[in-house]
């Protein structure tokens, strides 16, 4: 599938590949944004994997996940080519429920286990890792509002996110 979101003045195109095949889940994407804002050219991109296997015959029907994301970043804050992707609409909370970095110059490398308690009941942890892709490429918030700038640093790690959460599926419905 191949997709075409124009937002003047720049454009999304991108490709998603996704499937469910026996225990194998997968989801991989891949966007390149390019146009023009005011004088400065947009060349930027996203790859995305999301890739899980779970053990039926294994007590609890444990799954582990692979979730990875690799975003362009400025690599040249000064420059006349814009490289820091922009998601557009994206949601709020993207890498888990505390939503305090968006998905523009970041590496970020997701390992999560998943349990079935009872046939209602489920469990989940998650361990993030991020990076910034460009050392001269800023930080920004959900909303692409700069948080940190990337002028006065050339460190690439960010930091790490523990996430545990348990879901209660009440019906089908």
């Amino acid at each position: 599938m191949i997709t075409l979101l124009a937002k003047k003045p720049d454009i999304l195109l991108g490709t998603r590949i996704w499937k469910t095949k026996g225990n194998w889940k997968y989801d991989f994407e891949g966007l390149y944004q390019f146009g023009k804002i005011n004088t400065q050219n947009i060349s930027a991109w996203t790859l995305s994997s999301n890739t899980s296997y779970t053990f039926e015959n294994v007590k609890f029907n444990p799954g582990i996940g692979l979730k990875t994301e690799f975003i362009s970043g400025d690599k040249n804050s000064n420059g006349n080519k814009l490289q820091a992707f922009n998601p557009l609409y994206q949601k709020g909370a993207y890498f888990g429920l505390a939503g305090l970095i968006g998905p523009s110059n970041l590496i970020d490398i997701h390992l999560s286990i998943a349990l079935d308690l009872t046939e209602k009941l489920g469990f989940q942890i998650d361990y993030d890792v991020f990076r910034r892709s460009s050392i001269h490429g800023s930080l920004y918030a959900p909303n692409m509002q700069l948080s940190y700038s990337g002028d006065n640093t050339t460190e690439r790690f960010i930091g790490t996110q523990l996430i545990a959460n348990f879901d209660y599926n009440v019906n089908p419905f």
